[in-house]
């Protein structure tokens, strides 16, 4: 079940006057959706059932990613108050239908507007949740807003103003608080959320079990608060979003991991409870925490608790395109020629691959779960001439996904039509057919069937016209290709034969590769699928390898990756290229590969080839040598230590992956004394990625030793080491990693800091004098 809460909401342990009270929605109520069913404040509503909507007019255009050309705001649903801002998008049934483009411009923005129609599609999105109706029934009428009488006896949440007298004043109406009989001085005409069940009294309304709190964070400062928002960092729970502010939390590690584990990478709803406390930190905006500006007074969470109002397997609809035409028949859902919203791109698809993409919900609600009448359906779409071409292409796919042979049949008997307007959607669905509805190639779509055809259009080297492709207008404009090329234009159909990997298969991508020049070759698409190849499960012969090591890069979307290419050698035990890969520029980077591998018959062989290198490539074999002794670790500190020595980065990088606390000694020293010139670099971003590298080192020593270090490098210059950043922005760096550790935050003042730590941390443990060993 996906569930969306309009707005942030606050919980807070308010003790002004009232007792300690819990609010739990800013504005009240809940959408979800349970498979294609929405269920509102409660009430479900299944796709494809009636619907009456009140509300005033949003659009009068196309609103974002829908093929409609309206929305109303759903004030009213079924008769009943609605506070959850859903909007409700005006369809027709047909292209062209009423109400058309022009009925809809005729309406009158923010009118109120009664709609009655039919649940077809929609989305749930952080913001704002979208529903689809194929409207049967429009008219105006008078403006209808919720007021007060509107919700009596139900259990709302409302923003208002702390009035006189104890009365609460909203656009509503007003009411008392049950048991309230003057706010707060601290509240008085301050904005507030109030929670509870609305009741007509006599003498007017009340609203009792009232829980409240300030809308202003500033009032709740100091004071166990509970906050509903978004969990906003990707990567780490360190800050949430809540209304328009962005707010630290502090908490221990164990909570931190919690997250990780459910929610990385995605931002989720939360509840946080806490202390609210103001603390000096670097301001917060959307990117994470700005180093580049001065710390400030920033609202923060302590002892933050999260509780997540989703489930782990939740996902937003975000970037979802929503669309008013679904038609069914025979049960089975059909395929529309239409197109999707076209996005950013450079050239023009097959119509058959922009008719996949509007129609890819449906394609995978189709072939998910499929029976023998459902393939018959689509079969006799396939052959009716009555449909679109491109979908009949897209229907034998679909049936080619499913294993059947009459679609198998009808795409090979298709590839005998090479006229522009017919080919391009051809093998667009040739090379779509094992992937279509998941963007997956699925395990049980067998590929075998179409090796022989896939192999021959990748060696025809007839010329066929692509003009579409490039947006001209046949015959004003005419661009001819092979067939192969057009192939590796169109389709995916290169992909799939690296996928089937055999004999016929590996030749033909080969000789396409090194076949007349077409520029389409030396292109990020033939880069991408040289890339694609070499991280497979594929195997190369030392012949194709030197041919693909000497092809050239070409000038759009970069080179291939080399690194694969030596990993490739390696495990043929082919050695005698390492010599020509490590005389290039910026060998480090073949690192990994090599560290990856790093055999006794590869350890020999760069023994023997080390006098022979210079400069970074025999710094680098040096380093993976050591690499191969017993204890590198007393080695590579070393090489830290000497100063001619300059792949200190990659030092660094080497005793991160070792995991070893010896080292944290001797760096903290070098960090505190080595010279200005010690990280030598070609760029300012190496040296900066060193002094990361050489943070994370000094982590390894454990909690206390860390914030030891830490507190203490606050004094000296680190910006010495690199010219594009101050000292202000490594001493606030440094104190972002005190605050994400301590949960605290003394800003960069660095006598403050030893206080909290001989408060705090004393006595210091064995480790900060640097009585560590191997972990």
């Amino acid at each position: 079940m996906f569930r969306l809460r309009r707005s942030s909401v606050c919980l807070v342990l308010f003790t002004i006057i009232m007792p300690p009270l819990c609010l739990t929605d800013a504005v009240q109520g809940e959408v979800t959706r349970d498979s294609q069913d929405f269920t509102i404040e409660g009430i479900k509503y299944p796709t494809g059932s009636e619907i009456e909507v009140i509300g005033p007019l949003l659009y009068k255009g196309r609103p974002d990613r829908s093929d409609v050309r309206g929305a109303v705001q759903g004030t009213w649903i079924n008769g009943k108050a609605n506070l959850n801002q859903v909007r409700f998008h005006l369809g027709s049934e047909k292209k062209g239908g009423w109400p058309t483009y022009q009925d809809i411009q005729a309406l009158e923005r923010e009118a109120f507007y009664k709609v009655r129609g039919q649940i077809v599609d929609g989305r749930i999105e952080e913001e704002r949740t979208s529903i689809v109706l194929i409207v049967r029934h429009l008219e105006k009428i008078e403006p209808r807003p919720i007021m007060f009488a509107d919700l009596v006896d139900r259990n709302t949440t409302f923003t208002g103003t702390a009035a006189e007298n104890g009365t609460f004043v909203t656009e509503q109406g007003q009411a008392k608080l049950q048991g309230l009989e003057q706010w707060p001085q601290a509240v008085q005409g301050q904005q507030v959320f109030v929670r509870g069940t609305l009741r007509q009294q006599p003498n007017g309304f009340q609203i009792e079990q009232a829980i409240w709190h300030p809308a202003d964070l500033e009032l709740l400062v100091d004071k166990p608060v509970a906050l509903e928002g978004t969990l906003w960092d990707e990567n780490h729970p360190s800050f949430m979003k809540y209304e328009k502010e962005f707010l630290y939390l502090s908490f221990p590690p164990s909570r931190r991991a919690m997250f990780l584990q459910k929610y990385q990478h995605r931002r989720v709803p939360v509840r946080v409870s806490g202390t609210l406390v103001r603390e000096s930190r670097p301001p917060l905006n959307w990117n994470g925490p700005d180093l580049e500006a001065p710390f400030q007074a920033c609202y923060v969470i302590r002892d933050a608790r999260v509780e997540y109002l989703l489930p782990a397997d939740f996902e937003y609809d975000e970037y979802k395109a929503i669309y008013s035409r679904h038609p069914v028949s025979q049960g089975v859902p059909e395929l529309v020629a239409e197109y999707p919203f076209p996005g950013n791109r450079q050239e023009d698809p097959s119509d058959a691959q922009d008719f996949v993409w509007r129609n890819e919900a449906t394609i995978q609600s189709i072939l998910t779960g499929t029976t023998l009448r459902t393939r018959n359906v689509l079969t006799e779409r396939m052959q009716d001439p009555q449909q679109p071409a491109e979908l009949r292409k897209i229907y034998a796919a679909m049936l080619a996904h499913l294993n059947d042979q009459r679609g198998r049949d009808y795409l090979l008997k298709s590839l005998e039509d090479r006229s522009p307007d017919a080919f391009d959607d051809t093998v667009f669905c040739l090379g779509t057919f094992p992937s279509l509805g998941t963007g997956k190639i699925c395990r049980q779509t067998d590929l075998d069937w179409a090796e022989a055809a896939m192999v021959k259009l990748m060696s025809d080297q007839t010329l066929i016209n692509i003009s579409k492709f490039h947006g001209h207008d046949y015959p004003y404009g005419v661009h001819f290709v092979t067939v192969a090329d057009a192939v590796m234009l169109y389709s995916e159909i290169p992909a799939i034969m690296v996928q089937i990997n055999s004999a016929a298969t590996r030749k033909a991508l080969m000789d396409y590769q090194f076949s007349e020049v077409y520029h389409s070759r030396d292109s990020y698409r033939s880069l991408n699928l040289i890339n694609t190849w070499l991280h497979s499960t594929a195997s190369f012969t030392v012949q194709e390898l030197s041919m693909l090591e000497n092809k050239p890069t070409g000038s759009i979307g970069g080179g291939y990756d080399r690194k694969q290419i030596l990993s490739r050698y390696l495990k043929l035990e082919n050695y005698s290229v390492l010599q020509r890969f490590l005389q290039e520029k910026d060998s480090s980077e073949y690192y990994d590969a090599l560290r990856e591998q790093l055999t006794p018959e590869l350890v020999q062989a760069l023994k023997t080839l080390l006098p022979q290198l210079q400069g970074e490539a025999r710094e680098m074999v040096e380093l993976l040598l050591i690499v191969n002794e017993p204890d590198p670790v007393p080695l590579i500190i070393q090489k830290l230590e000497a100063s001619a020595w300059e792949s200190k980065n990659l030092a660094l990088y080497e005793l991160i992956r070792l995991q070893d606390r010896r080292a944290v000694t001797p760096l903290v020293r070098i960090l505190h004394t080595a010279p200005s010139n010690y990280f030598t670099a070609d760029s300012w971003h190496i040296s900066d990625r060193a002094l990361d590298r050489a943070l994370n080192v000094i982590a390894l020593a454990g909690p206390s030793r860390e914030i030891h270090e830490l507190i203490e490098l606050l004094s000296v210059d680190l910006s010495r080491f690199v010219t594009h950043s101050d000292r202000a922005y490594y001493q606030q760096k440094i104190a972002l990693r005190l605050i994400n550790l301590t949960g605290v935050s003394c800003g960069v003042d660095q006598a403050a800091w030893r206080a909290w730590e001989r408060a705090e941390l004393m006595p210091i443990s064995p480790e900060v004098h640097g009585l560590v060993g191997q972990p």
